[in-house]
């Protein structure tokens, strides 16, 4: 099992542009040297508690940043770009930090629709976001390198990034396995029934040769952890505030929940659910406000899953 990073930068930890930036990527330095698999940050541009609008920015530092961690994002809002766009931009940051460089793209227009319908038009609705995921996928498409005209033929040459699509509900999952993604489920938006039949799904339809070699779930979560019993009540009591605020923000209601506890707990519990989920991988989300606890919670669950991996020895 590997486990990866997602980090939310969130408005209480954003002190100022360039110190985001900055506990960014030494996050991103510390989950490399915990040898995480992945370093993935957040895109919203409509919810007030997150921040983090040009991902493929942020990225292009995170992955200089580092050498062996595999840079992403969760994810690139369809509703804001387009499939050459996307191809474009990625394509060349995989050649720049090689090949190490995953695209997790979301359907998700949030509330400025004003602006999702002057860069895309229509992008809103579900038909035209499965229309530029397989405009993508014929972009990423080896076969592309043989059209001498094509002004991604020498990007194509260099290979692909790995492309996932955020799954929370049911209505991506065909699409997903159709295009032969990867697929992230969202627990952290949706954790339910209906998220386990759609990786059952989606591993029973997935199609080879798509964008990724072969099936693949990312479960996400959220997770905190505390060194005492009174430091994970108040990890407790922040997260249900955070998640009040969120819920207000959104569009959607979806149930939010974190699992909480100490290193052992919290590492026992996510073992669980990724049998559970049938995952492949597990991204952590150490969704905290404060930059010292959120490593701290890396630091802490490696330590635990080390000794866990090595009671099995």
């Amino acid at each position: 099992m590997k486990y990866s990073i997602l980090d939310f930068s969130t408005k209480e930890t954003t002190i100022s542009s360039r110190k985001s930036l900055n506990d960014r990527i030494k996050l991103a330095k510390l989950a490399e040297s915990l040898n995480y698999n992945r370093f993935w940050i957040s895109e919203n541009d409509s919810n007030p508690v997150i921040v983090g609008s040009t991902p493929e920015l942020i990225m292009s530092h995170l992955a200089l940043a580092t050498e062996n961690i595999r840079i992403g994002s969760a994810g690139i809002m369809i509703p804001y770009y387009n499939g050459e766009k996307i191809a474009d931009t990625f394509k060349t940051m995989a050649i720049v930090r090689n090949s190490r460089i995953d695209v997790g793209v979301g359907q998700v227009a949030g509330d400025h629709q004003w602006f999702s319908k002057a860069l895309n038009e229509n992008a809103a609705d579900f038909a035209q976001f499965a229309k530029e995921m397989n405009e993508l996928k014929r972009l990423l498409n080896s076969s592309v390198t043989n059209n001498e005209n094509s002004a991604y033929a020498s990007l194509m040459q260099a290979g692909s990034p790995e492309i996932f699509i955020l799954n929370s509900h049911q209505r991506a999952v065909s699409l997903t396995a159709d295009i032969g993604a990867g697929f992230l489920a969202a627990h952290y938006l949706n954790p339910s029934n209906e998220l386990k039949d759609g990786i059952k799904q989606y591993r029973e339809q997935f199609a080879e040769n798509g964008l990724i070699e072969k099936a693949t779930v990312i479960l996400g979560v959220f997770i905190s952890i505390g060194e005492s019993p009174t430091e994970n009540a108040q990890l407790e009591k922040d997260f249900t505030h955070w998640s009040h605020l969120n819920r207000e923000s959104a569009t959607h209601d979806d149930f939010q929940e974190s699992i909480i506890g100490s290193a052992e707990q919290v590492v026992e519990k996510v073992s669980q659910m990724a049998e559970e989920y049938l995952a492949d991988e597990v991204m952590l989300i150490p969704n905290i406000d404060n930059k010292a606890r959120r490593e701290k919670t890396i630091q802490l669950f490696s330590e635990a899953l080390s000794k866990k991996r090595k009671a099995y020895f």
